[in-house]
């Protein structure tokens, strides 16, 4: 997605905080990545206070909340490119808009 500027940032063991934590996947666990599908750069992220914002300026398909934390601790096998890893699966976790 759309990177964020930032004139600081914490850096963590995984390195800088909230960044490349979440993936859109296939329903299979295939990742989609900004190389094979480059309008993805157009969709905006922002970090707010419980989560990320994701949406597109044009505002053409609102905005989605994505809680820094899952409801459920459903798991699914994902593939980046050749590796298989495990990731948690949000589903119904994402809501339309703001969490505020």
């Amino acid at each position: 997605m759309k990177g964020i500027s930032l004139d600081a940032s914490i850096v963590e063991e995984r390195g800088l905080r909230f960044d490349r934590r979440w993936m859109l996947t296939t329903p299979d666990g295939k990742f989609f990545t900004q190389r094979e599908f480059p309008r993805m750069a157009a969709i905006e992220t922002w970090i707010e206070d419980d989560g990320l914002g994701l949406g597109v300026s044009a505002d053409r398909f609102g905005e989605i909340f994505v809680p820094f934390e899952p409801r459920s601790g459903n798991r699914q096998q994902v593939t980046i490119w050749q590796s298989v890893c495990e990731a948690v699966v949000y589903g119904d976790a994402l809501t339309n808009g703001s969490a505020m």
